[in-house]
């Protein structure tokens, strides 16, 4: 179960409509009991993420980079049915800091521990690079 403060709540309502999207509604089914993804949404491209909250392209790419595999990783421990802590203890991260990075905090997320999360749940990550259009 994910536990979302009034206080997250409140601060997500003061993100611009573009960044706080369907938050929302996500936000009201997750209260509702469902899933806080819709299967239809398209990804914030990392240049206009970049744009709107004044970021540099680089920072704005690490942010989506990590939030994809984020989602990876929950959609796997849902799947699984396993616990924070079972992953806590399979990825050698702290309970505390495993929760925080499942709950969306993106605060001191190194793509180390969230790669640590990926094999904890059995997963990898691949990389695939491309020309700059």
């Amino acid at each position: 179960m994910i536990i979302i403060s009034k206080a997250c709540r409140r601060e997500i309502e003061t993100f611009p409509e573009v960044i706080r999207g369907d938050l929302p509604d996500a936000l009201a089914r997750l209260d509702a009991g469902g899933s806080i993804m819709k299967s239809s949404r398209k990804a914030t491209p990392p240049a206009r993420l970049a744009r709107h909250l004044g970021i540099t392209k680089s920072r704005a790419l690490e942010a989506v980079i990590k939030a994809q595999l984020i989602a990876a990783v929950t959609r796997e421990i849902d799947r699984r049915g396993l616990t924070h802590t079972e992953v806590a203890a399979r990825s050698g991260l702290p309970r505390t800091a495993v929760t925080g990075i499942l709950s969306g905090s993106l605060q001191k997320v190194t793509i180390d521990r969230v790669l640590r999360l990926l094999g904890a749940v059995g997963l990898e990550a691949s990389v695939k690079v491309r020309r700059a259009a």
